[in-house]
């Protein structure tokens, strides 16, 4: 953080501690409420990706390729809209779908036999 040189490359890094504080608390708030009261709160991503994952291995064959298929069109699309620069204030998010996109696609091509 100490060597940051322009206004621009301060705002990037100011959102990516933004982002750790938010996934930290986030954090914090599942451990606290499984400590009170025994239970998971379900609020954190990694919760929504197993709920995916769990959805991607029901599906049939055919509905996997359609998938596969609409996974790369997204993938193809958001690192183009990345690619664009046009909306930085964007990227964090971006970045997610990306990488939830990719997670999905690598899932698929395993169940698929690729």
């Amino acid at each position: 953080m100490f060597d940051i040189s322009d206004s621009e490359e301060c705002a990037n890094v100011a959102g990516e501690l933004m982002d750790a504080y938010l996934e930290n608390r986030v954090i914090y708030d599942e451990l606290e409420y499984y400590k009170v009261s025994g239970k998971v709160l379900g609020k954190h991503p990694i919760f929504k990706q197993f709920k995916r994952n769990k959805e991607i291995n029901g599906m049939t064959v055919k509905e996997l390729f359609r998938e596969q298929k609409k996974l790369m069109n997204n993938i193809w699309r958001v690192k183009n809209e990345m690619k664009k620069g046009d909306k930085p204030s964007l990227l964090t998010q971006r970045k997610e779908r990306l990488r939830q996109y990719e997670n999905d696609l690598i899932l698929i091509n395993k169940l698929l036999g690729e």
